[in-house]
């Protein structure tokens, strides 16, 4: 006989995207497992599945490899300088007079 595969379902509580194993719901969006039965519905089985994943694959990682460093926050770009504005072209100096200068220009 052919294993059942998983089903796409909808979870439950949220309604939210989750896979179906046989009587059993898991969703990733509640973090939680619901069992499913014609008497009763939708059941609580277990809360924090995937957290409790993280933190199984984080605490091999940290055993397999103990010299990486921790991740670091990715640093934001330096903000690239404003483009001056076209120089104009070298002519004969204008005698301009701006507020607060003493001098022509």
């Amino acid at each position: 006989m052919a294993e059942e595969k998983p089903k796409a379902v909808r979870c439950p509580n949220c309604q939210g995207p989750a896979i179906r194993d046989g009587n059993e719901i898991t969703c990733e969006t509640c973090d939680a497992t619901f069992t499913i039965t014609k008497k009763d519905g939708a059941k609580v089985k277990k809360v924090g599945p995937f957290q409790d994943h993280d933190d199984r694959i984080k605490a091999l990682e940290v055993k397999v490899f103990p010299e990486a460093p921790e991740a670091e926050p990715v640093a934001e770009p330096a903000a690239e300088p404003a483009a001056e504005p076209a120089a104009e072209p070298a002519a004969e100096p204008a005698q301009e007079v701006r507020d607060g200068d003493i001098l022509p220009r």
